[in-house]
């Protein structure tokens, strides 16, 4: 039912937080690596190997966010899609870990005349090892 779509560039220290909160809740995850000059694909290719809810593409050349972005949700095969950048970790406010039943609740009770829907998640952002 939900799909994560994460743009990462350069995010060696901190994509294998983000890629884990997201596998928590989401039935698929789409890591789309956008011209990388570091270890993400590697981190992303050793630590998720045998995950067969996680796809990941390798994208070079001059592309630019919304681009990543796109490629990402051509892949998607769920209802619900949540895009996040590769420092983004999935986070409840009150307790710290992601109550995916209760975003559960919410897309299920939503009324599809109301298109088009849009959600916030609370996210944690990762910069330099620094929480904020």
């Amino acid at each position: 039912m939900i799909s994560s779509i994460i743009c990462a560039q350069n995010n060696e220290s901190t994509i294998y937080n983000c890629v884990n909160s997201f596998l928590k809740f989401c039935n698929e995850v789409i890591v789309v690596i956008n011209n990388s000059t570091d270890c993400t694909w590697d981190i992303i290719s050793d630590n998720f190997t045998n995950c067969k809810r996680l796809k990941k593409v390798l994208v070079n050349g001059n592309r630019d966010l919304s681009e990543a972005r796109q490629i990402g949700y051509t892949l998607s095969t769920q209802k619900w899609v949540i895009r996040a950048d590769g420092d983004f970790v999935c986070y409840d406010s009150s307790d710290g870990i992601f109550n995916a039943h209760r975003l559960l609740d919410i897309l299920n009770n939503i009324s599809f005349q109301t298109y088009p829907t849009l959600l916030s998640v609370p996210q944690l952002n990762i910069f330099n090892d620094i929480y904020t």
